[in-house]
């Protein structure tokens, strides 16, 4: 589980370094605490949160031209493509 989590929250970063996109919805699927460094003794009020992230692209926005066919992505009605991660 955590190994998909970390996958997922480095696709996250790597597509918002890579293009524009609005967060539209957070959808927050679980919380508990979590101790980071636990092994060495550390406190902290940290959390676990799962979920999932809505985005919208614009295709014809100057950044989103590195996207790989987002151009012939389907549009929803404002005409952004929708993702999620």
């Amino acid at each position: 589980m955590l190994r998909i989590s970390c996958t997922a929250g480095l696709v996250l970063l790597v597509m918002i370094q890579a293009a524009s996109a609005e967060l539209k919805r957070l959808d927050i699927q679980t919380r508990e605490p979590y101790v980071a460094g636990k092994q060495f003794g550390e406190r902290g009020g940290y959390e676990r949160i799962s979920g999932v992230a809505h985005f919208a692209l614009d295709p014809k926005a100057e950044a989103n031209r590195q996207v790989v066919d987002l151009p012939l992505a389907p549009v929803n009605k404002e005409g952004p493509v929708e993702s999620w991660a």
